[in-house]
């Protein structure tokens, strides 16, 4: 989708922060590398403001290198980057059975000073960069520990590694969406809010007509249709009973209509 298409789907307000961001979507360099900035995450409706670091600037994308908290995870007491795996093989300890626990996994506590950071405050992120209380995340080892059992070897402590178990290092963002603030961030995040909000509060009716809209002016965009025409389009779609059960959809470069019930979708004569 091009910025102009992002832009047209935007409330008036949204679209405003968009282009203050970036004009046509050209970086401009304008932050350091190594800069603290904000973005917005997505996952499934929620919204949420992430972090990370400016790493490389391109014509239209702006890098960001990703953070986490430290792995503080200790195997029998030692940190995970210095416990070897696999372990040597081992007898099973006397009364052995399938719930006994073979190995003791706990967490090192984090430093005091990690209280007083606050995620939210470039500085704060900086200095827990420095600290180590945040690393990159390609430094840290996400694996699961585990034991293997052999009938004839005995048992032993295994790294195991979940095939879906995704950790981006890395994330490409639009000038547009790369913030300075979480505060920035933060106001993008509420009018989305207040967009759901506004749409709950619609009725049936209202969000058929919205849909079939968008769907017209699509139509009317894509296909360089008059404005005449476009209106004379809507009129006729407008005019069908029991508006707030219909759908439309472009097709072979024309508008379709019909029933949610149906599967027969007709062309709209006007």
């Amino acid at each position: 989708m091009s910025v102009v298409d992002n832009i047209r789907e935007m409330s008036k307000e949204e679209a405003e922060i968009y282009i203050k961001n970036s004009e046509l979507n050209i970086n401009r360099k304008e932050i350091p590398i190594g800069t603290v900035v904000f973005f917005i995450k997505k996952n499934g409706y929620k919204w949420s403001v992430a972090f990370g670091t400016i790493e490389e600037h391109y014509t239209s994308e702006i890098c960001v290198q990703l953070y986490e908290f430290a792995d503080r995870r200790l195997i029998n007491g030692i940190p995970v980057d210095e416990f070897e795996t696999p372990t040597k093989w081992q007898k099973l300890p006397k009364g052995w059975n399938y719930d006994t626990e073979l190995f003791t996994l706990s967490h090192e506590k984090m430093p005091e000073t990690a209280k007083k950071l606050h995620i939210n405050v470039p500085e704060d992120i900086i200095k827990a960069i420095n600290e180590g209380i945040l690393v990159k995340v390609q430094s840290v080892d996400h694996c699961h520990f585990d034991t293997e059992i052999d009938s004839k070897k005995g048992w032993r402590i295994i790294r195991k590694y979940l095939m879906f178990d995704n950790h981006p290092s890395y994330v490409s963002l639009m000038p547009c969406e790369v913030f300075r603030t979480f505060e920035e961030a933060e106001k993008v995040i509420a009018l989305h809010e207040a967009e759901f909000e506004r749409q709950a509060n619609l009725s049936d009716l209202e969000w058929s007509i919205e849909q079939i809209d968008k769907d017209i002016d699509r139509w009317a965009n894509i296909y360089a249709i008059s404005a005449d025409e476009k209106a004379r389009c809507r009129e006729r779609i407008m005019s069908i009973d029991n508006l707030e059960d219909v759908e439309t959809r472009i097709f072979s470069g024309s508008i379709q209509w019909k029933y949610s019930k149906n599967k027969r979708w007709m062309n709209v004569e006007y």
